[in-house]
């Protein structure tokens, strides 16, 4: 009995420290989100086009990776990011196509 009860207490300590490592990435991702929007609206305000700065946008990748890591893609944060991280990536692309004919 004895060996089965220290197994169900390693087993949970696993569990728990799982849980605490994805409520950790999540909780950077949105961290990251969040700066990334920040960075949108500060440049919108500047009077230039609304973009996320690079190095906040590199960021939000890294954290996006180690999310979809430790929570698996079907997280719905780890979905918003995905596509945040997709919108992010046309509207660049749609707007160096609209400076290069200029």
């Amino acid at each position: 009995e004895a060996g089965v009860e220290e197994g169900f207490v390693e087993a949970e300590r696993a569990l728990a420290t799982r849980r605490d490592d994805r409520r950790h990435t999540l909780d950077a991702l949105v961290a990251a989100m969040e700066k990334c929007v920040e960075g949108v609206e500060l440049s919108a305000r500047g009077g230039g086009s609304a973009r996320c700065e690079p190095k906040a946008f590199q960021s939000l990748c890294s954290a996006y990776r180690e999310a979809l890591k430790s929570a698996g893609e079907e997280d719905e944060v780890v979905i918003y990011a995905k596509n945040f991280i997709k919108f992010e990536e046309q509207r660049k692309a749609e707007l160096a196509a609209l400076d290069k004919q200029l």
